[in-house]
């Protein structure tokens, strides 16, 4: 069974993007290193998984783009969560309507490398919320944005596996979800 994993840059106090969605800040601190990094677990997915709205905004750059990150973004199978989107244009893509967690578990029981989960918000903090994320890549930036999208919005206790500083002073965070706590 394949894994679902989340990858996003966030600020300092945990936004994803400023209240408009914009996230032009994230680019000051993207380094080679960092390119390289998130090249090779781009290519490694199986299934990139987004919302309606960040759908939106990949198609209308991905295809015209001579980026490294371009031929696996294309290439690559995409699922889209939409209860609103018609139809696709940037293929090999999907609609996906129903609820998340046969979804995903569908998703997860196909054949291929793992599903990676770009956004938006809402669909990150829905995964989240229902507990269908195994792995979390945070990427924070040295920037505290003030307000905004939120990664979280409710308690999810998470065990770290790794952590790596980026030239430019991000920091990679991976997470798996803690589990049960244990008693006594």
């Amino acid at each position: 069974m394949r894994q679902v994993m989340f990858k996003i840059h966030a600020s300092i106090d945990g936004f994803i993007g400023r209240p408009d969605g914009d996230v032009e800040w994230i680019f000051e601190h993207f380094d080679e290193e960092m390119g390289e990094w998130e090249l090779d677990l781009v290519s490694s997915a199986g299934l990139h998984v987004m919302g309606r709205n960040l759908y939106g905004d990949m198609a209308g750059h991905w295809p015209n783009s001579t980026d490294p990150f371009a031929a696996p973004m294309n290439e690559i199978p995409k699922v889209v969560f939409s209860a609103t989107l018609v139809e696709v244009e940037w293929g090999p893509t999907r609609i996906e309507r129903g609820p998340l967690a046969p979804a995903i578990a569908a998703m997860k029981a196909e054949e291929g490398g793992p599903v990676l989960v770009h956004g938006g918000a809402g669909l990150a903090r829905s995964l989240s919320r229902e507990g269908l994320i195994d792995v979390y890549h945070l990427v924070v930036h040295p920037r505290a944005v003030g307000e905004g999208l939120p990664i979280f919005d409710t308690q999810v206790d998470l065990h770290l596996v790794e952590a790596r500083q980026f030239p430019k002073g991000a920091v990679l965070l991976t997470y798996e979800p803690a589990g049960e706590p244990e008693t006594d």
